[in-house]
């Protein structure tokens, strides 16, 4: 009976250490919030001013380009960890949707308007 008894407490021992060790690890998952979204939350915001362009309809397609930059804007400012991941990822939007603008021969948004980071932070 006593190693009964015995077994009893090293397997409850061995499963609270194991419920202890999982605790902390979903809670070091919940800090990965901000990377996990922006892997789930990449979308092709282009993909419908593409099938403008090919089907011949620029005035369509630079109306979906203004729509897909501000999206890109708008989810930039949710997933940007700090001013200067804000500024890099920044000018590289400006710059895709700067030769964007360019191929289609329309003009670009004024991308100085929503340079600024804090105007999103609502």
């Amino acid at each position: 009976m006593e190693g009964l008894i015995q077994f009893t407490g090293i397997v409850m021992i061995a499963f609270g250490i194991l419920q202890i060790i999982l605790f902390f690890k979903i809670w070091g998952m919940t800090n990965n919030v901000k990377r996990i979204w922006k892997k789930i939350d990449n979308k092709d915001f282009l993909s419908d001013a593409c099938v403008s362009y090919i089907k011949g309809n620029l005035e369509e397609t630079e109306r979906l380009a203004n729509e897909a930059f501000l999206q890109e804007v708008a989810l930039l400012s949710k997933s940007s960890e700090s001013y200067e991941d804000w500024i890099d990822n920044y000018i590289k939007i400006k710059e895709k949707y700067t030769r964007i603008f360019k191929k289609i021969d329309k003009p670009a948004p004024d991308f100085n308007k929503y340079k600024e980071p804090k105007m999103y932070l609502l």
